[in-house]
């Protein structure tokens, strides 16, 4: 699916990514989570796609109607516990 994003869509994704790992490490407070949104906003406003981070338990992937297709894009930024 990652195939049909733009050139400045891929970068704009791929810099999200950067931001998640330089940010988060293994760490995760909601105060991280909504600063991390913040720090992707430009991002959307760059490429014109809605680019944001999505916090989601195991449990919760497991059960989301489009863990396929997540799964087919998905980037880790760091192993699940």
């Amino acid at each position: 699916m990652l195939e049909v994003l733009t050139k400045t869509e891929r970068r704009t994704l791929d810099a999200c990514v950067e931001t998640a790992r330089d940010r988060l490490g293994d760490r995760l407070t909601e105060t991280e989570m909504q600063e991390l949104v913040d720090a992707t906003y430009p991002l959307f406003l760059e490429s014109g796609r809605q680019i944001s981070p999505q916090f989601r338990t195991p449990e919760q992937h497991a059960a989301s109607a489009s863990r396929a297709q997540i799964d087919a894009d998905a980037v880790e930024v760091w192993p699940c516990r």
